[in-house]
């Protein structure tokens, strides 16, 4: 079929004007697309940022609980051994005090003598 020359030339426009429209809309979807990519890469790095505070919180947080236990059992054992050393002062404020002033009789100074040695043999150091 033969068409007329100012036909090719419009037809000519027409597909040059397609072509250009079509460029621009394949350069549209590909920035389009880019954009995204990069927008998912950030947030996968932003995830990966996160995941790995999250697990180094994760570890601190272990660490210090781990102390904090260690110090609760220290604080135990000192508050029994203070109750005892508690308890063994009172007992011993009690024998000094039962054994009142220095006797001048050297049968009497000689048992208060051993009251202290029995008294001092139950120091625990």
């Amino acid at each position: 079929m033969y068409l007329p020359s100012h036909c090719n030339k419009a037809s000519g426009v027409n597909q040059q004007k397609a072509l250009l429209e079509s460029s621009v809309y394949v350069s549209y979807i590909v920035c389009c697309l880019t954009t995204h990519l990069l927008e998912h890469a950030c947030n996968m790095l932003t995830l990966s940022l996160l995941d790995s505070k999250w697990k180094e919180l994760n570890q601190v947080t272990s660490e210090r609980q781990q102390k904090l236990e260690e110090s609760s059992n220290y604080l135990t054992q000192f508050q029994t051994a203070e109750a005892q050393l508690k308890h063994w002062l009172i007992e011993k404020e009690l024998m000094v005090s039962v054994l009142g002033p220095l006797s001048i009789d050297p049968n009497m100074l000689n048992t208060q003598k051993q009251q202290v040695q029995v008294s001092n043999a139950t120091v625990h150091y």
